[in-house]
């Protein structure tokens, strides 16, 4: 377990979702009959440069057959753990969960709300208590958030079966 996060002031999201949307604008028509892609962006901090959130839109709104693209966010910050002790009771964030810290809303603006079938598989295999409706914004401060996270690749693909 980290001590202390320090952010470095450096991060340029909006550049970084840039280039996931070049890159999937010229594979989406490859990937139409594959699962919906997922991206993970893993941050400790606000970004710096322009605003990232309509090129995190903009990815939201790129389909496959199976469904919208996925854009998850894990948020390492002491702030926005405050409000999570422990991983298995989490029951996630909503649309009306209170978000003190201002990043932590603007990167559930950010967040695609978790499938039905992966919230069921992080719950079966995870034991994730997720209640339906959750966003696919997690906090980064310990392994097992982190985990869960990264664990909707695993997933990838359960939402053909709806």
């Amino acid at each position: 377990r980290l001590k202390v996060i320090r952010t470095q002031q450096g991060t340029e999201t909006a550049r970084a979702f840039y280039q996931a949307a070049r890159v999937l604008q010229q594979w989406l028509s490859r990937l139409y009959h594959c699962p919906a892609p997922l991206i993970t962006h893993l941050t400790d901090g606000e970004y710096t440069g322009p605003d990232p959130e309509p090129l995190a839109r903009l990815l939201m709104h790129l389909r496959v057959a199976d469904g919208y693209v996925l854009l998850q966010n894990i948020y390492i910050s002491d702030t926005f753990a405050r409000m999570v002790r422990r991983p298995r009771e989490w029951r996630g964030i909503q649309l009306d969960t209170p978000l003190e810290d201002p990043y932590a809303r603007k990167l559930r603006a950010m967040s695609s709300p978790i499938p039905e079938t992966y919230r069921k598989f992080l719950r079966e295999f995870m034991n994730a208590n997720l209640d339906e409706g959750s966003y696919m914004l997690f906090p980064g401060h310990t392994p097992e958030f982190i985990r869960f996270g990264f664990q909707m690749s695993a997933a990838t693909g359960t939402q053909i079966q709806q």
